[in-house]
């Protein structure tokens, strides 16, 4: 998944974290992603990941499609 994410960066698009919550379960953060399109067009897109930390390492990170989810997984109200 890191390694994905990052060759999207180096295509040219361009990511922000929007959202960064502790919860009882994980940690919930939406990334803001800038697409480019063809013929210069860009398209911006919501990414979720909640990432489950144990002994101050990320032992695993999951992937959701929206925030409802991710925000549950997480334990966050």
């Amino acid at each position: 998944m890191v390694a994905t994410f990052q060759r999207v960066i180096a295509e040219g698009a361009e990511a922000d974290i929007a959202e960064l919550s502790a919860g009882t379960k994980g940690i919930l953060c939406g990334i803001s992603v800038q697409l480019l399109g063809t013929e210069g067009n860009s398209q911006e897109r919501m990414l979720f990941h909640v990432y489950v930390v144990r002994d101050n390492e990320i032992i695993e990170i999951e992937r959701f499609d929206d925030r409802d989810s991710a925000a549950h997984a997480a334990g966050v109200a």
